[in-house]
C-alpha cells in the first residue's frame, strides 16, 4: 500500500465517511503514483476509496490510456457508454452501485460534480493538494528536470528575439524548443507579449511585431513525468527608458525581499505580505492583481501564498512565485520562478532573475 493511499484512509476515518470520491485526474494520478503525461481533457475517470478498497470507474477510452499504469490494488469498473453520456459524462449508475454494494452510509465528495447522486453524499474538503504539498526526493527531481528544460529553452531563444519578430512566431519557436529539450507538453499555453499588451495577466499572442523600446514578456511552463515548473522573464528590447528601469527594479527588489524571507515555519500569507507591503511602500500595490504564488508539482494548488492563507510553510514544498506589476496602458514586469523551500531558505529551481542581470 502506498503512502498516499494510507493518508487518505486516515482522512476517511477522521471525517467519519465510508468512502471518498475523487474526480480530478491530477489527484487520481498522484494517488496512484502514475508519473505520466496525458491529454487531460481525454481522461474521464473517478476514484472511490473505502477503508479497504481502491475502486476506479472509467469509460473504455480512458481505460485504454491508463490501464497499463494501474497498480494491482486498484479494482476497475468499466462503465457502460450510454448511461455515461446520458448523465452528462458522469458515472451516476456505477457510483450508486458502489454505494449499495459497499454499504456506504456517508460518501465524501472532493468536488460537487456528483452531489446529486445520493442523499448520502456530502461535500468535504479535498485533502490531496495538502498531502501533496511536501514533495518526495523523486518528485523534486522531476520538477528540477522541468525547471532545467525552461532554463535551457530560454537560453536558446534569446538570440532569436530580433526587431520585427512576431509574438506568435516567437511563441511557436519556444513551443518547439520545449519539446526538443524534453518537455512532455506545455504546462499551459505559452504566453509571449510585447509592449502594452504585457499588462494583461494572461495575454494572447498575435502577429504583432517587436519594436525598439518594447517590453518583452515570455511566460512558459514545462512538464517532466507529469510534474510542472514555470518561469517568466520580462526584459526590454533596445534602449531602456527611466520608467522601465524604475518598475523593473521595484519588482526585482520585491522578489529579493521575498527570497530572503521565505523559509520553513513562516505563514503563507506572510510571504505574500512581504511583497505586497513593499509594493505599497513604493506606491504601486494597486497594480499587483494576484497572490504571490501557489504550490506546484503533479497536483497544483492547495496551498497558495495569498493574503488569507494561514498554512505553515515546510521544507520540501515547491511553489511558483510571481511578483509582478501590471500597469494599464503601459505594460508589466513579471518575475516568475519555481522555488523549493529548504531548511536554510529557498532554492531557485529555474535559476532566479539574478542570472539575467
Amino acid at each position: 500500500m502506498n503512502e498516499q493511499i494510507e493518508k487518505i484512509r486516515e482522512y476517511i476515518n477522521e471525517e467519519k465517511i465510508g468512502c471518498l470520491l475523487i474526480d480530478s485526474p491530477f489527484d487520481i494520478l498522484y494517488l496512484l503514483h502514475i508519473n505520466q503525461s496525458f491529454n487531460y481533457i481525454e481522461l474521464n475517470f473517478i476514484l472511490l476509496l473505502t477503508p479497504d478498497k481502491v475502486i476506479l470507474i472509467s469509460n473504455q477510452l480512458t481505460l485504454s490510456l491508463i490501464k497499463e499504469y494501474l497498480p494491482e490494488i486498484v479494482e476497475v469498473i468499466e462503465a457502460e457508454t450510454t448511461p455515461f453520456i446520458e448523465n452528462h459524462f458522469r458515472y451516476i449508475k456505477e457510483v450508486r452501485d458502489v454505494i449499495e454494494k459497499e454499504k456506504v452510509e456517508r460518501m465524501g465528495l472532493a468536488s460537487v460534480k456528483y452531489i446529486d447522486v445520493s442523499d448520502r453524499c456530502v461535500r468535504v474538503e479535498n485533502p490531496i493538494p495538502y498531502f501533496a504539498a511536501v514533495k518526495t526526493d523523486e518528485e523534486i527531481e522531476f520538477i528540477r528536470k522541468s525547471a532545467s528544460i525552461l532554463r535551457n529553452v530560454y537560453k536558446r531563444v534569446k538570440d532569436k528575439i530580433v526587431n520585427g519578430c512576431g509574438e506568435i512566431e516567437l511563441r511557436n519557436i519556444i513551443d518547439v524548443e520545449l519539446h526538443q529539450e524534453g518537455s512532455e507538453r506545455r504546462a499551459f499555453p505559452t504566453r509571449v507579449a510585447f509592449g502594452k499588451k504585457t499588462a494583461n495577466i494572461f495575454p494572447v499572442s498575435t502577429m504583432e511585431g517587436l519594436r525598439d523600446n518594447d517590453i518583452v514578456l515570455i511566460d512558459m511552463g514545462a512538464v517532466y513525468k507529469g510534474y510542472i515548473a514555470e518561469m517568466a522573464k520580462t526584459f526590454f528590447y533596445g534602449e531602456t527608458d527611466a520608467k522601465q528601469e524604475e518598475i523593473y527594479n521595484i519588482v526585482l527588489s520585491a522578489y529579493k525581499k521575498m527570497k530572503e524571507f521565505i523559509k520553513p515555519g513562516i505563514i503563507a500569507s506572510a510571504a505574500d505580505a512581504v511583497v505586497r507591503n513593499y509594493f505599497e511602500e513604493m506606491g504601486h500595490a494597486q497594480y499587483f492583481f494576484h497572490p504571490l504564488g501557489e504550490s506546484t508539482g503533479l497536483v497544483k494548488g492547495g496551498i497558495s501564498l495569498s493574503p488569507n492563507n494561514q498554512e505553515v510553510l515546510k521544507s520540501g514544498m515547491v511553489f511558483v512565485v510571481e511578483p509582478a506589476l501590471y500597469l494599464p496602458d503601459w505594460g508589466s514586469v513579471k518575475i516568475k520562478e519555481t522555488i523549493l523551500i529548504k531548511e536554510d531558505g529557498i532554492e531557485e529551481l529555474t535559476g532566479g532573475p539574478e542570472q539575467d542581470e
